[in-house]
């Protein structure tokens, strides 16, 4: 049991065909760099048996702190290296809550920690490649699959690992990408030689784990409202 995130929350309003449930608007959700466990918190184990919990202002800054920081052990902290924006995310328990959240910069660090350096090691999902400075910060963007401004949350389902080639041309719609990993592209305006960069087998490197590949509702948004070529 862990904060493993967190989001505004518009509205709730109850399910109309079923009474004891309702639904949530939420924007500006955000994942953690590190998953925070309730028993390392003041909020009490049980209380995770409502559906909704209200807690103090300052502990929910603390959780906050502590999960949009970076780990100082193990592999994460080598991926640190050379990555000057990740230093943001190093001072966060002296920053103000609403500054923590609302931060374009900060967030920006630690969505591209999660998609590029953890879930995708650094390797663009479209062509494979991986290439790193002296420092070992990764080439690769974090692209989001639904941009921020059409409310794409900065959570790792929705994000990608893209070389900056793949990362424009997939925000142009001229790539995108199947519920299945097969890699999509426009029949008239993706260069030919940009082609010949694309990952032999026509499938997407994608992260191991289920809970970091992209989120099939996230990918159909994008074929329905970016890409220009058939799904």
């Amino acid at each position: 049991m862990a904060f493993t995130g967190l989001a505004y929350i518009e509205r709730v309003w109850d399910d109309p065909d079923d009474p004891t449930h309702a639904f949530a608007d939420l924007r500006d959700a955000i994942d953690f760099n590190t998953s925070v466990p309730i028993g390392d918190t003041m909020v009490p184990r049980n209380a995770l048996q409502s559906a909704v919990l209200s807690i103090a202002f300052d502990t929910a800054a603390e959780i906050a702190a502590r999960g949009l920081s970076v780990p100082e052990s193990g592999d994460d902290l080598e991926t640190r290296e050379g990555l000057s924006e990740i230093l943001e995310l190093t001072n966060l328990v002296k920053r103000p809550f609403v500054e923590v959240v609302q931060n374009r910069i900060v967030r920006d660090a630690s969505f591209r920690f999660r998609v590029v350096e953890r879930a995708y090691d650094g390797t663009c999902a479209f062509t494979g490649i991986r290439m790193t400075n002296g420092y070992g910060r990764a080439e690769a963007d974090a692209a989001h699959i639904m941009p921020v401004k059409d409310h794409g949350p900065d959570t790792v389902r929705n994000g990608i690992a893209l070389t900056k080639s793949m990362h424009w041309a997939f925000d142009r719609g001229l790539i995108s990408l199947s519920d299945d990993g097969r890699i999509l592209t426009v029949a008239r305006g993706f260069d030919r030689e940009a082609s010949k960069m694309l990952c032999p087998d026509g499938r997407a490197i994608l992260p191991s784990r289920d809970d970091e590949k992209p989120h099939p509702a996230f990918l159909d948004w994008h074929r329905r409202n970016k890409f220009k070529g058939a799904a």
